[in-house]
């Protein structure tokens, strides 16, 4: 099976790290076998859903009563 990398950091630990896996699920368990404790720290560089280029400055989020962050 064809494995791809997944990039992560933990600033706070002044990590930098990449691990190989066949999809973002096994990523995540591969990387929470060393870094668990820091879990709620970890920003994937590479997420599947974030990971294509923005095509605009333009933000589309809303808060949770409705208005445009």
């Amino acid at each position: 099976m064809n494995k791809k990398r997944f990039y992560f950091a933990i600033p706070e630990a002044n990590v930098l790290e990449v691990v190989r896996a066949a999809s973002f699920t096994e990523a995540k368990q591969l990387v929470a076998k060393d870094w668990l404790p820091y879990w709620n720290k970890i920003q994937w560089l590479n997420h599947p859903l974030t990971s294509s280029p923005a095509t605009s400055f333009t933000s589309t989020a809303t808060a949770a009563d409705g208005s445009q962050l």
